[in-house]
Order: structure tokens, then C-alpha cells, then sequence
């Protein structure tokens, strides 16, 4: 049995899908582009919009940043812990965060987002037209 959540679990999809070809049908029909997609995460405090850091990323930058972060975060946690627990997150880059206060989103480099604040998520390009 996994020890995944069913919440990380489809995050983890929609990652996937922003660096995955066009979904087509079985008449290789395209049902929905995904290529330029970022994915966009629902919180609390407002839209989260950004480039998931993950090991199958084809962006060479991409996959230098998800390696060394990830053998950090993963090497010094283990240092003082004997497990990672329930803490699961995604890194993402090239970030834009939409709130209802703000006319102009924040622009971060990186940022983590912890699991159990997202809400829901999606993948695309955040619009408010």
C-alpha cells in the first residue's frame, strides 16, 4: 500500500501534466493542450501559479534545482529526524502569487506549498478576464 495521500497524488498529476505532452483522445485528436501550462494551486490565501520542480522536468535548470534541493532538504532532515512525516510539499519556480488585495501578483523565484494548504488545483495560466 502506497503512503501517499490521494491529495498529494493528484497534485502530483497535475504536475506532471505541465510537463507532459498534449492530451489527446483515441483518435490522437488533441482534447487539451498542456504545453506552457503552470500549475495553479487554490489556497487560503489566494492563487499560487508556478513551474512544479520535479525529477522528470526535460528543462535542464529545472532538474539541477528539483536534485540539489531535494538531496538538501531531504539530507539535512534526515540528519535530525528518522522520517520525513506528513509534512509532504511541492517546489515550485517561477512564481506568481494572486491575492484579492493585491492588483499586481508577488513574483518569487521559489517557493514550497505545503500540502495541507491547497485546496484545490488545476493546471493553465491564471486569468482574471
Amino acid at each position: 500500500m502506497s503512503d501517499k495521500s490521494l491529495k498529494e497524488t493528484v497534485i502530483q498529476a497535475y504536475a506532471n501534466l505541465t510537463i507532459s505532452d498534449d492530451i489527446k483522445d483515441d483518435s490522437d485528436n488533441i482534447m487539451m493542450s498542456t504545453k506552457g501550462s503552470r500549475l495553479l494551486l487554490l489556497t487560503s490565501f489566494g492563487f499560487i501559479e508556478g513551474l512544479p520542480l520535479i525529477e522528470d522536468s526535460t528543462e535542464d535548470k529545472l532538474k539541477v534545482l528539483f536534485s540539489r534541493y531535494n538531496n538538501f532538504i531531504i539530507d539535512e532532515h534526515l540528519k535530525q529526524n528518522e522520517s520525513l512525516e506528513n509534512d509532504d510539499f511541492i517546489l515550485l519556480s517561477d512564481v506568481k502569487v494572486y491575492t484579492s488585495t493585491n492588483s499586481e501578483p508577488f513574483k518569487l523565484d521559489m517557493l514550497n506549498v505545503f500540502l495541507d494548504d491547497i485546496i484545490a488545483v488545476t493546471i493553465g495560466k491564471f486569468s482574471t478576464k
